[in-house]
């Protein structure tokens, strides 16, 4: 059974270093926006790159794509933030009803404003009743 990853975090916080980590490690297909905006829009300036009005198009088509990844058995990773929890709720429901088992990534806030690359990331999985798997990620300077 393949295996949506779905992180959660405020800009910052890590998602996107710890999507390549998944990515790596669970041979994840990691459709990243900010990557796709840039490639797609060169020279597009980077607040319009995250919320212009193709960024929605962008992710919409990243979520098509993840979801056939899923239904070919493929493992998916995607780090768009998804901070709502009527978001989250719709990712999970979708990857679930394509035949995945979901784990949510939440990533707090930076400490001392450092990113991910410059703190030790020490993972912890626990299990909800509802079946859902959560990967809470903590940072801690070095």
């Amino acid at each position: 059974m393949p295996t949506f990853y779905l992180t959660c975090g405020l800009p910052g916080s890590g998602k996107t270093s710890l999507a390549k980590i998944i990515e790596r490690e669970a041979s994840a297909l990691r459709p990243t926006g900010d990557d796709w905006m840039h490639k797609l829009y060169p020279g597009i300036s980077t607040p319009e790159a995250e919320t212009g009005p193709c960024r929605g198009r962008v992710e919409s088509l990243q979520w098509q794509i993840a979801l056939r990844a899923i239904k070919l058995q493929c493992n998916v990773v995607v780090d768009w933030g998804v901070w709502s929890r009527a978001e989250r709720d719709t990712c999970r429901e979708e990857a679930r009803a394509a035949g995945a088992r979901v784990v949510l990534c939440f990533l707090g806030p930076p400490h001392n404003g450092s990113y991910l690359e410059s703190v030790r990331i020490d993972p912890v999985e626990r299990a909800r009743g509802d079946g859902l798997r959560v990967l809470a990620a903590t940072g801690r300077g070095r």
